[in-house]
């Protein structure tokens, strides 16, 4: 991909940032975010991106460029587990003043999540049209934040006539961030002194996406995108199990010898069948 004008939102994170450092190399790369870490943003300057400081809650975008070619939205107000009118308004609101923004772009692409489905049984394998309402035990607010950016991503793919795409993440690790929700889980556990949890009994399955498959999938993603909006489940085709999982953190003794039985309501995520590139 080169020679395009590219707005890519939540650039200091796991997901988006890899992607900004990539194609900034051939491509004008803009990158908003609130730039808590100046070292991310130093990092991401010096990769050859711009960057732009942009507030979810109440941002504004008027000083910013219109003409961007393709957008990437990951950025999230996640909420702090028990807010869900301010997290659903928050990621609405600041996903449609970027997409009235950007209204002329080739291609709009919104990082959902798989967390937004209803939970089923731990082998089921969801669809991109099976019933949604997801649950997150780990951050109950996280649903109601991908659900309600992605109402207005599909609202807005139409009413502006832009080309649009919503991808629905299952679980990515890597380098970056904080490493992926095996990590985020693992630190929690650690700081408790619990133990990893796997299942007893059975199963539970996610499928696992690394950094650099994400950097390769995006401008594939793009592609994808049309009106009205195009909804894919993000995520390799292999799925692993709950020991595969935690095998993402650091490949230390201490993480090894943490791990203990536990009940299918610990599983960081249930599998997807995946449409996306892979």
């Amino acid at each position: 991909m080169q020679g395009k004008k590219i707005l890519i939102t939540g650039g200091t994170g796991q997901v988006a940032r890899p992607v900004a450092e990539a194609l900034a190399a051939d491509n004008e790369v803009w990158c908003l975010g609130r730039f808590g870490d100046l070292t991310a943003r130093k990092a991401l300057e010096e990769q050859g991106a711009r960057t732009f400081t942009w507030d979810m809650a109440d941002g504004d975008l008027e000083d910013l460029p219109r003409d961007f070619t393709h957008v990437l939205h990951s950025a999230v107000h996640r909420g702090d587990k028990t807010d869900f009118d301010a997290t659903a308004r928050v990621n609405a609101v600041g996903t449609a003043r970027l997409m009235t923004h950007c209204a002329t772009a080739e291609a709009f692409l919104y990082v959902s999540s798989g967390v937004v489905y209803n939970r089923a049984d731990g082998t089921h394998r969801y669809r991109e049209g099976d019933p949604l309402g997801g649950t997150a035990p780990w951050l109950p607010t996280y649903p109601v934040a991908k659900l309600s950016a992605e109402g207005v991503v599909r609202g807005l793919a139409e009413a502006l006539g832009l080309p649009s795409v919503i991808a629905r993440l299952n679980i990515a690790y890597g380098p970056y961030g904080h490493g992926g929700v095996p990590m985020i889980l693992f630190n929690e556990m650690r700081r408790r002194g619990e133990p990893c949890a796997v299942p007893r009994e059975g199963q539970n399955y996610c499928n696992l996406l690394h950094t650099d498959d994400v950097v390769r999938q995006v401008p594939l993603l793009w592609e994808a995108a049309r009106t009205p909006a195009q909804v894919v489940n993000w995520a390799v085709t292999r799925r692993s199990a709950s020991p595969t999982c935690w095998s993402t953190c650091p490949r230390s003794p201490a993480c090894r010898s943490s791990w203990s039985g536990a009940t299918s309501a610990a599983r960081p995520r249930s599998s997807t069948t995946v449409s996306a590139a892979a």
